[in-house]
């Protein structure tokens, strides 16, 4: 994600979010769940996956921490922001 972060930035890049959402899915993570199907998937695994997914929708979103905390946004409403991306468990099982 370090070399894609001048991608996310709202000032820097042209792009839409789309854009971004779909550069998102086929470079970091089909990278991070590649092979993954053959992972003995632990809770503790899957907890660490779908905080990473979180953290970059976070950022490409350009949400704060202190927004979701005092707005309440529940992940399913950020997975829902970020054109309704699934779950890195249902990434995993298509």
């Amino acid at each position: 994600m370090g070399t894609l972060k001048e991608v996310w930035r709202i000032h820097t890049s042209n792009l839409d979010t789309y854009s971004k959402y779909l550069l998102f899915r086929a470079i970091p993570m089909n990278f991070l769940l590649w092979g993954c199907e053959d992972w003995s998937l632990r809770q503790d695994l899957l907890r660490q996956l779908e905080v990473f997914l979180h953290r970059s929708i976070h950022r490409i979103l350009h949400i704060s921490i202190t927004q979701v905390q005092e707005e309440r946004i529940q992940n399913d409403k950020i997975r829902r922001l970020f054109y309704d991306i699934p779950c890195v468990i249902n990434m995993i099982a298509a």
